[in-house]
């Protein structure tokens, strides 16, 4: 897509632009026209007329206030402080690997014990 878009060819298929507007379509070939001549200033595009239509915003409210009452407030750090105790507890559970010096394997102690035993002959092998 991208190459075709450099090159100036490019199409919008069906199954993937069909519930996008004409309009909406119009407007983002002119944003991706080659020649940045061409391409409209951000002025235009707030004043497209795609663009401009969602300009105007209804008075919704987001009950904010409702959530940061006392109560609402405590019950929301309630819950979030039992979240994060719970994976604190996944954490601990995470098994844990047995450092090579506890190790109980017997090749590794044979090993060991000849290195110990003969270190100048013992320098250039890799245990």
């Amino acid at each position: 897509m991208k190459s075709k878009i450099r090159a100036g060819k490019y199409d919008f298929p069906d199954a993937q632009w069909k519930y996008v507007s004409k309009s909406a379509k119009d407007l983002i070939k002119s944003l991706l026209l080659t020649e940045p001549d061409r391409r409209p200033t951000i002025r235009e595009v707030m004043n497209n007329h795609w663009v401009a239509q969602y300009n105007d915003v209804p008075n919704t409210p987001l009950g904010t206030s409702m959530f940061f009452t006392t109560k609402a407030w405590d019950q929301f750090r309630e819950m979030f402080r039992e979240s994060l105790q719970t994976k604190r507890k996944e954490h601990s559970n995470v098994p844990t690997l047995m450092t090579l010096d506890a190790s109980k394997n017997p090749l590794l102690i044979k090993r060991k014990i000849n290195q110990k035993s003969n270190p100048e002959n013992n320098s250039h092998k890799v245990l």
